[in-house]
């Protein structure tokens, strides 16, 4: 591969973005595979995160010069998963050099990809990134409308509600060289009541999370004729305001009787302030530094969402000046409830030592987020009687 043109390596990647978009997953990796031998690599597989984040499994069809990939890889555990958690590339030399490279779709993080090579020179390495993110265009491009890949990513059947709720979500990790957001949803599967947005403009990133009553069909309605409302009044140009009236009325017309809570925030990408009203929800969380600024973003609620025109409300909103790294942090009560077999629940407490650890270790949110999740399910071996739901959003000016 030392000493190949632009020229055929820019040929290799247009047939790789021209012919993927016709395939399916096994198509997408054999055509993965001859495009890496056509730049003069060894091999190259595709390994994609499932939902949870837990392990990332290599797509139908893909083989090293070793044969047959069919087993997943440990996130936590493996050189691959450390590729991933950390969105840098990792290394090894013992014989062909292998690279394990991250697939990343905008900051959404959407599996790794394993090359292999006589030796890993500058070269080599700047063409395997190049050809990383050439293949994240084509997975991300599908992920959306192919079953196929969406069953790759699933360890077992989704309920409806659940279904229903993860269509209406945007991409987990969004953000610019200001701000990042993150969120993510437990129990995955299961989940129904709970759900978050987040979107960015120009000069503001808006933050919505929400919890509908309830952990049933009517559950997820709800939460999705929120999550529409909000974004039918925000790209109309309303306030905050203005969207909790729109969604309190669509609420109180189309799911009838059913409550949800909610907070929804806008931050200014310039000056770091923080506007938001919340709607009888668990306050947010300030994160500086290393430790939670006890109190920071408590405020008198408003009434929770859905009730309709019958009671009167006032939406104040409220203001707080954030500082350059100050991370955001938006749960619903299920994320602090969550019990042990025991009884115990997870608490703020341990909430708050969680995050101020992670972010001591100079942790990026969207693997905050991922590992706090972890936890929480662990903690509960894995049988959440409540859906819980986080967005962690960190300003960075300047970085």
């Amino acid at each position: 591969m030392t000493g190949m043109e632009d020229s055929a390596f820019a040929a290799a990647v247009k047939r790789l973005l021209d012919q993927g978009p016709a395939g399916g997953p096994e198509q997408l990796a054999d055509l993965v595979r001859r495009t890496a031998q056509a730049m003069g690599l060894n091999s190259a597989v595709v390994f994609l995160a499932d939902l949870q984040q837990r392990d990332l499994v290599p797509l139908p069809g893909s083989r090293d010069n070793d044969g047959m990939w069919s087993r997943p890889l440990g996130i936590e555990d493996t050189l691959a998963g450390r590729a991933y958690r950390t969105t840098a590339t990792q290394s090894s030399q013992d014989g062909p050099a292998v690279l394990w490279l991250p697939l990343v779709d905008g900051r959404t993080r959407i599996g790794v990809m394993r090359a292999e090579a006589d030796e890993a020179t500058a070269e080599v390495v700047d063409w395997c990134r190049a050809l990383a993110s050439a293949t994240a265009l084509l997975v991300a491009s599908q992920a959306t409308h192919s079953d196929e890949l969406i069953r790759l990513t699933r360890s077992r059947p989704m309920r409806v509600a659940a279904e229903m709720v993860w269509a209406f979500l945007p991409p987990t990790t969004i953000g610019n060289g200001r701000v990042t957001s993150t969120g993510l949803l437990e129990p995955a599967y299961q989940v129904a009541g709970d759900a978050f947005d987040h979107a960015l403009t120009s000069d503001t990133l808006h933050l919505t999370l929400v919890d509908a009553m309830g952990h049933d069909l009517a559950s997820g309605q709800s939460s999705a004729v929120a999550l529409a409302g909000c974004r039918a009044t925000r790209r109309a140009g309303g306030s905050l305001a203005e969207i909790v009236t729109d969604v309190d009325k669509e609420l109180a017309e189309w799911v009838p009787g059913r409550m949800l809570t909610g907070i929804f925030a806008d931050l200014d990408l310039a000056t770091g302030t923080l506007e938001w009203i919340n709607c009888g929800h668990p306050p947010p969380l300030l994160l500086r530094g290393h430790h939670i600024v006890s109190g920071a973003l408590e405020r008198t609620p408003v009434l929770p969402l859905g009730l309709g025109p019958r009671y009167p409300r006032e939406h104040t909103s409220h203001r707080f000046a954030l500082r350059p790294g100050d991370r955001i942090l938006l749960h619903t009560d299920g994320l602090t409830e969550a019990r042990s077999p025991a009884g115990e629940i997870f608490g703020d407490q341990r909430l708050a030592d969680f995050v101020t650890r992670a972010a001591s270790s100079g942790e990026s949110a969207q693997e905050t987020a991922r590992r706090l999740l972890h936890a929480i399910l662990d903690y509960h071996q894995h049988q959440l009687r409540d859906d819980a739901a986080l967005l962690i959003a960190e300003w960075h000016p300047g970085s």
